[in-house]
């Protein structure tokens, strides 16, 4: 004997993919046929947004305990780009840091970053903290952090006490999406602090993740203090020098990288 189901198919009246499909099956006494429910485009986009969401949100909750010794206090947080001061700062690094924000993805697929470098009290931490309170808002796990905090947290783990080492301190960066290291150079510089730098930015590199850093450092002042290795690293593959005042675009020998972020800022 046969059983038989309404055979009718539904469709989605946002997508037009069906929302049903009829499927048989073959028993021992009996075929059925029966109509089953299946996703549209609709419901298999949401799912899968829904997805990334909870996993940036697990993520986030992951770096949090990178985050207690970050820049993030409560005076940070407030510094966003609905609160810019359009008299005193720069229009034009203001203007940057919304189009590196609006185009974070295409950073992101370039691994591209940015060395903003200037003198004390121009802006430089205000822009950055106004990229990551902004990527927070679209749940984009980041770490915001001074050099000096970041190698501090680094050092605890040699206390006999600490739950953490240095290798878990480090790798937990990798949980960033962008990772911004504030004010490199204001920390002491010694061989153990450069061979840290270096490790991490290294990695940045060669996981294709975005890397931001200030620094009251020109670049020449930047190889001259932590010395060629990581002066490349830094300038010609992990981010592009910008002068804190935006007049232009520093031009290095990172030719590629300098189009791409000029690209990705004039879209």
């Amino acid at each position: 004997m046969d059983l038989k189901f309404n055979d009718e198919i539904k469709y989605c009246e946002v997508c037009g993919k069906p929302l049903n499909k009829k499927v048989v099956i073959n028993l021992y006494v009996k075929t059925i046929e029966m109509m089953v429910l299946i996703p549209c485009q609709c419901e298999i986009d949401k799912e899968e947004k829904k997805k990334v969401k909870e996993e940036n949100q697990r993520k986030q909750e992951r770096l949090l305990h990178v985050q207690k010794n970050s820049l993030m206090d409560k005076k940070l947080k407030e510094q966003t780009f609905k609160n810019w001061n359009h008299e005193i700062g720069s229009q034009k690094l203001f203007d940057f840091a919304k189009k590196y924000v609006e185009n974070f993805n295409q950073a992101t697929k370039e691994g591209l970053g940015f060395y903003l470098y200037g003198p004390t009290g121009c802006g430089k931490t205000f822009s950055v903290s106004c990229i990551a309170n902004e990527l927070k808002e679209k749940f984009v796990p980041f770490i915001c952090i001074s050099s000096i905090k970041l190698l501090g947290r680094i050092k605890d783990t040699f206390n006999s006490k600490s739950s953490d080492s240095q290798s878990s301190v480090i790798n937990n960066l990798d949980n960033a999406k962008l990772l911004i290291i504030d004010d490199l150079g204001a920390e002491v510089v010694s061989d153990w602090s450069k061979s840290i730098i270096y490790e991490i930015v290294d990695t940045r590199i060669r996981k294709q993740l975005p890397l931001i850093i200030t620094s009251n450092l020109e670049p020449e002042e930047l190889k001259e203090i932590y010395g060629m290795r990581i002066y490349e690293r830094i300038i010609y593959q992990a981010c592009v020098p910008i002068e804190n005042s935006l007049g232009s675009l520093r031009r290095f020998e990172g030719e590629e990288k300098i189009k791409i972020l000029s690209e990705i800022i004039n879209k």
